[in-house]
């Protein structure tokens, strides 16, 4: 009777470690939860929930080309974005590290509506934009936050030369969407 209750029990224990792990497998993080699931940049417009972030990414050829990352009319609603390098998302507690760069809305200044400052702002003031460029290649990380309670949508863009926007395989990047530099 006792060797009885002892298989019993081992094979509630195993029960009881392979339930955990099948829940393990089902409550894995969805994509574009974490830097380790982010997804592609895609220009393309998404929801992001409330109070929220979502991670999106794109590969960098460290050519020290110019990239520009655009929150279309993020100026206007309660989503923001922040860029972190890969060395940043390789840190054990990179969360706790201040970003690399912030998307803001382009300063326009107090210039008249007829002047050339005003005029090349006007298209972008809504938006939020972070420029900038590397010397080091690899995956760049941009975390979109929704600020408030609600779902926000949010279209956010990605332009240069040197930015691929799918994983190197050999099937090609799907067709992009790209603002063109004005």
């Amino acid at each position: 009777m006792k060797t009885v209750r002892t298989i019993v029990v081992a094979l509630a224990v195993v029960g009881v470690l392979l339930g955990l792990t099948t829940f393990t497998t089902f409550a894995a993080d969805p994509p574009g939860s974490s830097p380790a699931t982010a997804l592609y940049i895609d220009n393309v417009s998404h929801t992001i929930p409330g109070k929220t972030m979502q991670y999106y990414r794109f590969e960098y050829a460290g050519d020290n080309s110019s990239i520009r990352i655009m929150l279309v009319n993020g100026a206007n609603s309660s989503v923001a974005f922040n860029v972190y390098t890969p060395e940043q998302i390789n840190e054990t507690l990179w969360w706790l590290l201040p970003p690399m760069g912030r998307g803001t809305a382009p300063g326009c200044g107090s210039q008249p509506a007829d002047s050339d400052i005003a005029k090349n702002c006007r298209p972008f003031a809504n938006d939020l934009v972070w420029v900038g460029k590397f010397y080091t290649p690899g995956a760049y990380f941009v975390e979109v936050q929704n600020l408030s309670e609600q779902p926000q949508p949010f279209t956010l863009t990605i332009q240069g030369i040197s930015v691929r926007l799918c994983p190197v395989s050999p099937q090609p990047c799907p067709p992009m969407t790209l603002i063109p530099n004005e």
